[in-house]
């Protein structure tokens, strides 16, 4: 019988293959839903690829990871569900926090990568050189591997958040150079 887990070289194929089609690189990448299975194999199959995939030249921490997997399990509703859901997080131009999260199940898989992963739901910024918002969603099922890029469009109008809406208005100046001296701050 065929095994439902990737190959390890596929998902890092197919990775670079949305890449070059969408015309991006994965540092361009803001947000990537994955597929965060319980199965023991794929999972750790999946971590360590993406981070083969989405290398960078700098270790800055610059893609958060998703799932929504974990909380609704494996089957086509989660595949469109994560569809669902990075294409709100584009528009809400918004990562939500994954609830409950407190640490990786595989640290040394992570090690080096651009992911981090959202504990508090956030605005989602541009950064200085970047004109749009990119996510991407790492799929597979039944042997399949599927590496979907999305993005708002390039200069796309200003729009109130309703996340936002709800915050209470505080105001917290600083100041810095440059993004990443702010982020430090």
């Amino acid at each position: 019988p065929e095994s439902s887990s990737p190959k390890a070289q596929t998902i890092t194929q197919t990775c670079q293959q949305a890449f070059n089609v969408a015309g991006i690189k994965a540092e361009d990448i803001g947000y990537l839903e994955i597929c965060g299975s319980s199965i023991l194999e794929p999972n750790q199959l999946e971590i360590k690829e993406l981070v083969a995939a989405y290398q960078t030249s700098t270790s800055e921490l610059s893609c958060a990871v998703g799932s929504l997997k974990t909380n609704i399990g494996n089957g086509v509703a989660s595949e469109i569900a994560s569809l669902i859901k990075t294409a709100l997080c584009l528009y809400y131009r918004y990562i939500p926090a994954v609830p409950q999260w407190s640490n990786p199940k595989y640290p040394e898989l992570w090690q080096g990568s651009p992911f981090y992963v959202q504990t508090q739901s956030k605005p989602w910024f541009l950064g200085t050189e970047a004109n749009k918002r990119i996510a991407a969603i790492n799929g597979f099922s039944n042997g399949n591997i599927a590496h979907l890029i999305l993005s708002e469009a390039s200069l796309a109008q200003e729009r109130d958040s309703r996340y936002l809406a709800q915050m209470p208005t505080l105001l917290f100046p600083l100041a810095a150079d440059d993004l990443t001296a702010l982020i430090e701050q």
